[in-house]
């Protein structure tokens, strides 16, 4: 977490995955810095629809293989995150008054959006097939198979 802290996009950073299969993050972003960033690449809106938009989640992605890239080990590598706009404060009660972050707190709190974001896996695209699951990409093998020989 601290090591994902270093990047100038990321206020506050909440890694989990204790017996699970891959690590998901929580990103709260630096404000500032997304706004300066969104503001040179013409981005319209407040923070709420930069957040949603591809361009963002592609700067993220850059910053966290950036500083994940020779430090984490395979396992401990983050696969999936979200972004939260609500900082962890202590009027939350989401730190303690020391500044650590609570994180059984913010666990219990996100905790049935989190099992959405471990189950969810990344689409792999081949062409026009997609696959977001084994199963899905054995079909879909199969529909590729199928339709190279019979050449559709």
């Amino acid at each position: 977490e601290e090591q994902l802290k270093l990047s100038g996009y990321i206020n506050q950073a909440l890694v989990f995955g204790d017996n699970k299969l891959h690590n998901v993050a929580l990103f709260v972003p630096d404000v500032d810095a997304l706004t300066a960033w969104a503001s040179s690449e013409g981005l319209s809106g407040g923070l709420t629809d930069w957040l949603a938009t591809e361009e963002v989640r592609s700067l993220y992605q850059g910053e966290l293989d950036r500083y994940q890239q020779d430090v984490f080990k395979g396992f401990e590598k983050i696969k999936n995150f979200r972004f939260i706009e609500e900082e962890f404060s202590t009027e939350n009660d989401m730190l303690t008054p020391t500044m650590k972050i609570k994180r059984n707190v913010i666990e219990d709190f996100y905790n049935q959006k989190m099992d959405d974001w471990f189950s969810q896996k990344k689409k792999v695209n081949w062409g026009r097939f997609t696959a977001r699951n084994t199963m899905d990409i054995c079909l879909d093998t199969n529909a590729f198979v199928t339709s190279f020989l019979v050449g559709k």
